[in-house]
């Protein structure tokens, strides 16, 4: 989820595997430092959650890649103790992958929910219709 794009965006690996129809387009799409790419394609994606009645229908630009893989390092999570009360949106956040699926600002704050949860020196978690998330893990190096 990225709460300053105007837009939601899909890699084309994502779109094949899913069998998605794509539709010519032509969209300029601006980043951090002047960036600049163009998408050429877009798809409709109906998006539901695992764990909420929670759904939408987006349209996504459908890029090669939206960033790089997160995280850089496997994160050993065997000290964080997560809570067992709490469902997460990706059972795997902890694993290096690829991101398929970037979610823009018109839908940031629909996806939040009210639940928050934080400890000293350990990652904020935060609720949401697709589970819970954890936010700022990135600040923790990977031996902690």
């Amino acid at each position: 989820m990225d709460s300053a794009s105007q837009c939601h965006f899909i890699t084309e690996k994502c779109v094949q595997r899913l069998r998605l129809s794509k539709t010519q387009t032509r969209s300029s799409i601006q980043g951090i430092n002047h960036s600049s790419a163009a998408a050429t394609h877009c798809v409709s994606v109906h998006m539901r959650s695992r764990h909420t009645d929670w759904h939408d229908n987006l349209n996504c630009a459908v890029l090669p890649d939206i960033t790089g893989t997160t995280s850089a390092t496997k994160l050993d999570t065997s000290k964080w103790k997560l809570p067992t009360d709490i469902k997460l949106a990706d059972e795997t956040f902890n694993i290096p992958g690829d991101i398929d699926l970037l979610l823009g600002a018109d839908l940031f704050y629909e996806i939040l929910e009210s639940g928050r949860r934080t400890r000293p020196n350990f990652p904020v978690l935060q609720e949401t219709v697709l589970g819970w998330t954890l936010e700022k893990f990135q600040l923790l190096s990977p031996n902690d």
